[in-house]
Parts: structure tokens; C-alpha cells; sequence
């Protein structure tokens, strides 16, 4: 019998680069994000894949199928958002309202108006450049919550603003879908019309998800514990996680917002600590994959091909999504050192915009020559939060005279307020 099991050689190739990469890159006090970055940069298909005719021991060591990767690696921002989920309660949820949908709004629709009027400026239609500006608004959850955890920032006050906005970012997703969808189909409803009822359907099936969920899942939890089966017990977590992000996909929302909806429920349960020490070494190891998916999806000789629009283009789209948010943040009277650190760490483009464009030039909307440089712009960008996560937290300390975080403790110093860290801390990271 010669039966292989799929992605074999992709699997151990991965699972090699990451134990070399890990421990390299913590000797060197490089972010683990950007050694997983240049990793997949060195083994995907525009790296050490292009000499593997003159070297052929190389094919042993290179991967050349990233949309399987990237497939298996979306995976990891699930965890990644069910973990966040799991941290966090519906109580909280709700007192972060405003953060959400005050900041998040704000830094949406002020980056997508100025990156769509300057889209326009280009030569791009008006719908094309709408869809531009509000994909290249949005930026990368896995990044920006990676380096929030690395530095225990999650739970202070920028850590707070950081996933609101991020949170907003989820779902906005799902309008701007609708809006590509309606934009490629000929005699379909009005804009307004289509983000209506999209707007209307996300919110009718969370609130089906969130009202369920707090019905069945302690119950059923607690039947699949009393087997004592610890393998039992996490099928039936994960069957419930992939079972609600399947859902929320099928509904046009992200499998991300339906993993952090499941982590949300069980956060609420007794199981909590069991499933989180469970949860955390795959959501590692998944995430890790995302990040070397997106650099091998970096192609270097089509990048120095247009070096000099390339690099105008990323330091455009970095400044401008920076100074933006800064100025948004500080509109809405939050303080200059929160301002600033938000601002660095939302400089960059999403893993969404990788759906939104490929969405935009399968139904035409987008011109293909466009859509691939900006898909370019946006990996090129991702590499370079984890390089500025110093400057981020220089700036914070620069500007945060009243001190949201201190460097060393990665603890607020002002306990008294509203936004306590350990608030939003998981209990097992405060019960010593």
C-alpha cells in the first residue's frame, strides 16, 4: 500500500524551520513573528526554490504550494481569536462599547477616506477605489495581537484600545465583502441596500450564536467531562470552536469572529484553564505557519522590479495609517502615550485585505496590475511591525507622561484605573 498523508513534507519542513527559527531568533532578541517571517521568505517559492534545478537536495527543504499552507494556517488566527475570547467575558465585551465602535469607526472610515481619495487620484474608479480604501484600512490581527502578548501589553490601556479596534476591524469585514460582491454584480440592489442587510444579518446571527451558546455549552461541557476522558473533552471544545466559525462563515462573517464568539461562551464555564493550557501550544505552532505563509508569499524580484513605487507605496501606506490613528485617538481624548502606541502598531496591512482583493479581481472590480502591487504592498508591510515594536514602546514611554505600561513589570502604574490591567488579565496568569 502507497498511500502518503497529505502535506507530509510541508509538515516537517515547517516543523523544522520552527525549531530552528525560535531559538535563533530568542538568542538574538529578534520577535519571533519576524523570524517566522523570513523563514517562510527563505523556504517558499521565491526563495531558495528558484536554485533548486542547480541544487536539487533543496527540494527537500522548500515548499512551493503556499495556497495549501496558507489554507491550514488560517487556523491559527482561529485559535489565535478563540484564545483572546477566552480571556475576555461578555461583561467586559460590553464596557468596551465604545472603544469599538468609537475608536474602531474612527480609524476605519478616516484611513479608508484618505487611502480611496488618493486610490482615486491614481486613475482608479470611484468603487474600486472604495474598495482600495477600506481594505487597505484594516490591518493584521494576528500581528498586532502577537506583539501585544509578547510584551504584556494585552491588558493595558493601549493593549484595550488595540482590540477594540481590531475587533471593529473583524466586522467590518463583512460589509466590505457585500460591497465587492454588489460592485461585481450587474442589476443587483443598492449599495445601501446590500450594507443594510448585511449590517442586520452579522448582528442576528451573533446575537443566535452568543444566546445559544450561553444555554448549551455549560451543559454540554459538563456531560462530555463527566466521561473523564481528557481526548473526549477537547474534541468536543474543538468541534464546538471550527463548528461556530464554520458558521459565522457560512453567514459571510469571518471564521476569526465566530472562533473568538466560542472563546467568549467558554469563558464564561469552569473549564476555562483546562481548555486555555490545552488550547495554547497548537495556536503557537498554527500561528507560527500563518506568519511564514505570508513570506512566502513575498516575491523579491517582482518587488525590485518596481523597487521605487514599492517602497513609496509601503512608506506611504504606513505613515499615512499611523498619523491617521494618532489623530483619530486623540479626537476621542485618549491619552498621547496610548495615541502613539496604538498608532505604530496598526501602521501596517491585514491578512483581510488578502480576502478583499482577491474577492475585488475575481468579480473585476479591481484591474489585475493593481491588485497584485497592492497585494505586495500589503506583505511588505507586515514585515515591519515586529522590527518597530521597540519604536512602539519608546513612543509610548516618550509620550505617556501619565504611564499606561511600565517597561519592566508590563503593568500599569496607575491601579486605580478603570482600565486595571489585570482586569482583562486571564486568571492563571494572575493567580501567583
Amino acid at each position: 500500500m502507497d498511500h502518503e498523508i497529505p502535506y507530509l513534507r510541508e509538515i516537517f519542513v515547517f516543523l523544522a524551520a520552527a525549531g530552528l527559527v525560535i531559538p535563533t531568533v530568542r538568542k538574538l532578541g529578534v520577535s519571533s513573528v519576524l523570524g517566522f517571517l523570513f523563514a517562510g521568505l527563505l523556504i517558499g517559492p521565491h526563495g531558495l526554490n528558484r536554485i533548486v534545478v542547480d541544487v536539487p537536495l533543496l527540494a527537500y527543504v522548500v515548499i512551493a504550494d503556499v495556497d495549501g499552507v496558507r489554507r491550514v494556517a488560517e487556523l491559527g488566527i482561529i485559535f489565535l481569536l478563540f484564545m483572546i475570547g477566552l480571556e475576555l467575558s461578555t461583561r467586559q465585551l460590553w464596557g468596551m462599547r465604545r472603544i469599538v465602535f468609537g475608536l474602531g469607526t474612527g480609524q476605519v472610515c478616516a484611513s479608508a477616506a484618505i487611502i480611496g481619495a488618493i486610490a482615486y487620484a491614481f486613475g482608479n474608479s470611484m468603487i474600486a477605489s472604495a474598495i482600495l480604501g477600506l481594505c487597505l484600512a484594516l490591518s493584521s490581527t494576528a500581528l498586532v495581537m502577537q506583539s501585544l502578548t509578547e510584551t504584556g501589553r494585552l491588558g493595558t490601556r493601549s493593549g484595550r484600545a488595540a482590540f477594540g479596534i481590531l475587533l471593529f476591524q473583524d466586522l467590518a469585514v463583512v460589509p466590505i465583502l457585500f460591497l465587492v460582491g454588489v460592485a461585481g454584480a450587474e442589476g443587483s440592489e443598492s449599495l445601501a441596500g446590500a450594507a443594510t442587510r448585511a449590517i442586520l444579518q452579522a448582528a442576528i446571527i451573533i446575537a443566535a450564536i452568543l444566546a445559544v451558546g450561553r444555554i448549551a455549552i455549560r451543559p454540554l461541557l459538563r456531560f462530555v467531562g463527566g466521561s473523564g476522558s481528557r481526548e473526549v473533552f477537547m474534541a468536543a471544545v474543538l468541534l464546538i470552536v471550527l463548528g461556530t466559525a464554520a458558521l459565522t462563515a457560512q453567514a459571510g462573517l469571518s471564521m476569526a469572529l465566530g472562533a473568538f464568539l466560542a472563546g467568549l461562551l467558554f469563558a464564561d464555564t469552569e473549564y476555562r484553564h483546562q481548555i486555555a493550557s490545552d488550547i495554547e501550544p497548537f495556536k503557537g505552532l498554527l500561528l507560527g505557519l500563518f506568519f511564514m505563509s505570508v513570506g512566502m508569499s513575498l516575491d523579491v524580484s517582482a518587488v525590485w522590479q518596481l523597487l521605487g513605487w514599492v517602497v513609496l507605496s509601503v512608506i506611504g501606506l504606513v505613515a499615512l495609517k499611523a498619523g491617521t490613528l494618532f489623530v483619530v485617538s486623540k479626537a476621542i481624548r485618549q491619552p498621547a502615550a496610548v495615541a502613539a502606541e496604538t498608532a505604530v502598531l496598526f501602521c501596517q496591512g491585514g491578512e483581510f485585505a488578502f480576502v478583499v482583493l482577491a474577492a475585488g479581481l475575481a468579480v473585476g472590480v479591481l484591474d489585475p496590475t493593481v491588485g497584485q502591487f497592492m497585494l505586495m504592498v500589503v506583505i511588505l508591510t507586515m514585515f515591519l511591525p515586529p522590527a518597530l515594536s521597540a519604536a512602539d514602546r519608546l513612543l509610548g514611554r516618550f509620550f505617556g507622561e501619565a504611564g499606561e505600561w511600565h517597561p519592566r513589570t508590563c503593568r500599569p502604574r496607575d491601579r486605580g484605573s478603570p482600565h486595571d490591567y489585570r482586569r482583562l488579565r486571564p486568571d492563571w496568569a494572575s493567580s501567583g
